[in-house]
């Protein structure tokens, strides 16, 4: 009996961590941080726009090849894991960032 109400808390937590991925309405905080700073901030520690990592690379990998639009980055950005929401303007700014290196402009630290 123990094991049932183990395994339905688990399968409850589970679901409410599942539904919260993703929602559309997140709360965010205001910035007016530029794409290479969003993306320093809230990315990096996951992710390489394909520079240079000292031997290991990040948990998420590059960023770059993969040929998204702007509006593509923005909907995958907004279910990414990160600490604290992004703001529109933060996740528009690092989208539109992450295209620009992707279409040849040089990563900023």
């Amino acid at each position: 009996m123990p094991r049932l109400v183990i395994a339905i808390t688990l399968a409850a937590a589970l679901a409410f961590v599942l539904t919260a991925c993703g929602t559309r309405e997140r709360p965010s905080r205001p910035s007016a941080l530029s794409g290479p700073a969003v993306f320093a901030r809230d990315c990096s520690a996951c992710h390489t726009l394909g520079a240079e990592t000292g031997g290991q690379e990040p948990v998420g990998g590059s960023l770059r090849g993969y040929g998204l639009s702007a509006a593509q980055v923005e909907r995958l950005t907004r279910v990414m894991p990160v600490a604290h929401p992004l703001s529109a303007a933060d996740l528009r700014a690092v989208s539109a960032y992450i295209v620009a290196v992707e279409h040849g402009a040089s990563p900023k630290p």
